[in-house]
C-alpha cells in the first residue's frame, strides 16, 4: 500500500493517474465500459443521428395576423376604387413609397374623406402605398413568406428582406 502512496505522489505519476480517473469517471457518468463483469468485451454503441424535423409551419397568430393583413389591402383597394371614381385619380406619391396614413401629410391619407375607419396599419407596422396617380401598389409586411406575393421588383426599403404581400390596381 505504501508503494501505491508513493506513486501516487510521484510527480511523474500525477498527470497520468489523472488522467485515467478522468477516463474512469467520465466512463461511468456516461454508462461505458470497456468491458463487461467477466471480461469480455462490450461493443461499443453506435451514434444514430435523429431525424431533422420540418420546420414548424405558421403559428395560429401569425396566420391570422397575415390573414387580417391582406383582408385590410382589399379594403383599402376598395376605398382606393371609391376615392378614384369620386376624384377620377388615386391620391398621389408621385410614384415614391408612403406609409399609407401613418403620418397626416401622407397621401393615403386622403382616403379619410371616403372612410373614417381606415386600416392604415396591422397594429404594429403600417401598410406602405405607391401610386402615380393612374395606378396604386398596396404593401403589407407578413409575419410568414409567400411563394407568390405579388410584389415589384422594388419594394419600400423599410420591408426590404422581410415577407411581403401586394396589392396592386389601377391602369395605364
Amino acid at each position: 500500500m505504501e508503494s501505491l502512496n508513493a506513486a501516487i505522489r510521484d510527480p511523474r505519476y500525477i498527470v497520468p493517474f489523472a488522467v485515467l480517473i478522468c477516463v474512469i469517471g467520465a466512463s461511468a457518468v456516461l454508462g461505458r465500459s470497456t468491458s463487461s463483469a467477466a471480461g469480455e468485451p462490450v461493443p461499443a454503441a453506435t451514434a444514430t443521428a435523429a431525424p431533422t424535423p420540418a420546420p414548424p409551419g405558421p403559428s395560429p397568430e401569425d396566420a391570422a395576423l397575415d390573414a387580417r393583413r391582406r383582408s385590410d389591402l382589399v379594403v383599402i383597394a376598395t376605398l382606393l376604387e371609391t376615392y378614384r371614381t369620386r376624384n377620377a385619380t388615386y391620391p398621389s406619391t408621385q410614384n415614391d413609397f408612403a406609409t399609407l396614413c401613418a403620418q397626416a401629410f401622407d397621401a393615403g391619407c386622403l382616403l379619410t374623406t371616403v372612410t373614417k375607419e381606415l386600416p392604415a396599419k396591422d397594429g404594429t407596422y403600417p401598410y406602405w402605398y405607391q401610386s402615380d396617380g393612374k395606378t396604386y401598389t398596396l404593401f403589407s409586411r407578413l409575419q410568414t413568406a409567400v411563394a407568390d406575393s405579388s410584389c415589384p421588383a422594388q419594394v419600400p426599403p423599410a420591408l426590404a428582406n422581410m415577407p411581403t404581400v401586394c396589392l396592386s390596381g389601377g391602369s395605364r
